[in-house]
């Protein structure tokens, strides 16, 4: 029982990292382009 619970533990851990890694860089990619495209926008 111990040993299935550190699995699950792990791997939910795993999948914790994953989608704040993706999240964190979607951010930063999004940002950057949002801003470009505004820019480009208002200065037109």
């Amino acid at each position: 029982m111990v040993e299935f619970l550190i699995s699950i533990a792990s791997l939910f851990l795993i999948l914790i990292s994953t989608l704040t890694g993706v999240l964190t860089l979607r951010a930063q990619v999004k940002k950057p382009k949002g801003k470009h495209a505004i820019g480009r926008h208002r200065k037109k």
